[in-house]
């Protein structure tokens, strides 16, 4: 490992992120204690760990390897040892919990934020809800999981970026599917400890406003959308449908010109999403 994730340059990263986001003392920084462990099982169950035991929020736990990392909808997430980022964030947010999924579209702004830093020529862009692209091709992906009891939730927040994997050490059957930073950095090795740190000084700018400045968030979001304005194939419980994503709800959900219906519909969820390029 060139550059081996290390507490105190995570640290480092992290205030010069918050310094340059102009955040003031009274907005608490996320990630201000860390863990980094060399090789676990899944860095969402730790932190799920961590908020059981009474862990204050914010704690992130960082893993050069997992072992039993996953994604949505329980895909497996998989990354070479000390090339990659992984990390989870533990939040308590104050605010309803059927608000806390808002946190998935602003958690992948922070990633696409703080990436594209290493990716001047090229946009990074956001795929409904929680995947980060670049040139349409994945560059990370984000899950969010409700944990905790009833009376005392916590929410946990997975985030895996491809970060210095080269294409040729890509899986034979993704690597026509997803891409690095390092790739999109002309090839250029890109420090993943500055790189945790922008991300998390973008994660506490974002959550602070989450709860009252969402309908802002959005318009970044859509911004930066992959899908909007464009043809997509949906399925839901198995049940596949079309249409043109036109924009987004008050929560973020998809608003669908649908091709099986005269009028448009609101889409909370979906398992599965892709782009239907041959439609007009």
């Amino acid at each position: 490992m060139n550059d081996p994730l290390s507490a105190p340059a995570i640290a480092h990263a992290l205030g010069a992120g918050l310094r340059s986001l102009r955040l003031g003392p009274d907005i608490p920084a996320l990630g201000t204690r860390l863990e980094i462990h060399e090789a676990i099982g899944s860095t969402n169950d730790r932190a799920d760990a961590l908020g059981l035991a009474g862990a204050p929020e914010g704690c992130a736990v960082f893993a050069e390897t997992q072992t039993s990392g996953r994604g949505r909808g329980g895909n497996r997430w998989t990354a070479p040892p000390g090339k990659n980022l992984t990390f989870s964030l533990l939040l308590r947010p104050d605010w309803p919990v059927t608000l806390w999924p808002r946190f998935a579209h602003a958690a992948g702004l922070a990633v696409a934020r703080a990436a594209q830093a290493w990716s001047e020529r090229v946009p990074v862009q956001l795929k409904w809800p929680n995947d980060v692209y670049a040139m349409d091709r994945k560059l990370a992906g984000i899950l969010l999981e409700l944990k905790g009891s009833r009376t005392s939730p916590h929410l946990i927040v997975g985030i895996g970026i491809n970060v210095n994997s080269l294409p040729d050490e890509f899986p034979p059957d993704l690597d026509h599917t997803i891409t690095s930073l390092r790739a999109l950095n002309g090839g250029n090795p890109v420090d993943r400890n500055q790189l945790a740190g922008a991300i998390l000084a973008e994660l506490t700018a974002l959550y602070a406003r989450s709860a009252n400045d969402f309908p802002q968030i959005l318009e970044e979001v859509a911004s930066r959308s992959l899908l909007l304005g464009r043809r997509i194939r949906f399925s839901q419980q198995g049940r596949w449908r079309e249409g043109k994503l036109i924009g987004f709800g008050e929560n973020g959900e998809m608003q669908i010109e649908l091709a099986d219906s005269p009028r448009a519909e609101t889409i909370p969820a979906a398992e599965t999403i892709r782009l239907i390029d041959e439609f007009p």
